[in-house]
């Protein structure tokens, strides 16, 4: 086995020393998609590492977010011809898998009241699922138990970003 190219995720160099690369990337038809550790969302071309599209979220106080260690997202969830993030500021985001486009943003939480400033936050992947019938599901739980956060894990539409259940 031997590296075929090299791509480099552009992080703010203010917040390098607080961040941390713990994606774990998806290969779809020939496209990686992969995350930065400020929630951003990229997607390459696997086999020469030529960005086809990335996505940069809005995080714009995300210095006041009562984070426990350090900036960090863990991966993405594919379905329904979209990519969904977590973010640190507590949104489930999904974007359009052909250009990286927003389709739609909720609190992950599933509760808009969850505060980020509270200590609410996402850090890991989400997962999707397809049940036999209807549309798929993303599923995520919460992050910021160490806050006293109330913990809870919510099943998304794939499509609308609707709760299904909590």
């Amino acid at each position: 086995l031997k590296g075929v190219c090299r791509f480099q995720t552009q992080t703010d160099p203010a917040f390098l020393p607080h961040t941390s690369f713990e994606t774990s990337p998806i290969v779809i038809n020939g496209t990686m998609f992969l995350t930065g550790p400020l929630d951003q969302v990229f997607a390459i071309n696997a086999a020469t590492c030529a960005e086809r599209w990335h996505y940069e979220p809005e995080l714009t106080e995300i210095n006041l977010l009562p984070l426990c260690c350090v900036f960090v997202n863990r991966g993405v969830a594919a379905g329904e011809g979209k990519i969904f993030v977590a973010q640190l500021d507590a949104k489930l985001v999904a974007l359009d898998q052909r250009d990286g486009h927003v389709l739609w943003r909720v609190p992950a939480t599933g509760n808009p009241k969850d505060d980020p400033r509270a200590g609410y936050s996402e850090t890991m992947a989400p997962q999707y699922y397809k049940p036999a019938t209807g549309n798929g599901l993303v599923i995520v739980g919460s992050s910021g138990a160490e806050f006293e956060t109330k913990g809870r894990v919510t099943a998304f539409d794939a499509v609308t970003g609707v709760v299904r259940w909590q």
